[in-house]
């Protein structure tokens, strides 16, 4: 006698199909995950960018000095102009106090937003800083570089 229609026969086929999809989702899931590794949130650079221009600042000023009647900062820091004073999507400060920048008098200052240095902390939008010190002849300067560039991962 021909056994058709078994109840058996088509609950093996539907387990192999939980595997089917669970082998799917597990594929799909490692996709989504490489791609989330791949293409994240991107790289904040900012607080170094500002630390690296801070720091040859203060070896140009320890070494030369803020006589800059005949050239300017630019020229005896070897510093791009065009790339400072660009006002689109890279947006660098710096500023150059004789003593300090609370109490002595501002020397060179590019950019105007320095007081979002003491509120870093409080949002990430802000401009990261850095401060440092420099010493010329006797003379003190702080010097505060701040970067607000924003530079994300590939996919933005």
């Amino acid at each position: 006698m021909l056994w058709s229609g078994k109840k058996g026969e088509g609950a093996g086929d539907m387990v192999m199909v939980i595997w089917l999809f669970l082998l799917l989702v597990l594929v799909a899931g490692g996709i989504a995950l490489g791609m989330r590794v791949f293409f994240g949130s991107g790289y904040d650079i900012r607080e170094v960018e500002a630390h690296a221009l801070g720091e040859r600042i203060a070896i140009c000023v320890a070494d030369q000095g803020v006589n800059w009647e005949k050239k300017s900062l630019y020229e005896s820091c070897e510093l791009s102009a065009s790339v400072l004073e660009d006002v689109g999507e890279i947006q660098l400060g710096i500023l150059i106090c004789e003593d300090n920048c609370v109490t002595g008098k501002r020397l060179f200052q590019l950019g105007s937003n320095f007081e979002a240095c003491d509120f870093t902390g409080k949002n990430e939008q802000y401009a990261r800083c850095s401060r440092g010190l420099a010493w010329h002849e006797e003379k003190r300067y702080e010097i505060i570089a701040s970067s607000n560039q924003e530079a994300r991962g590939v996919s933005r």
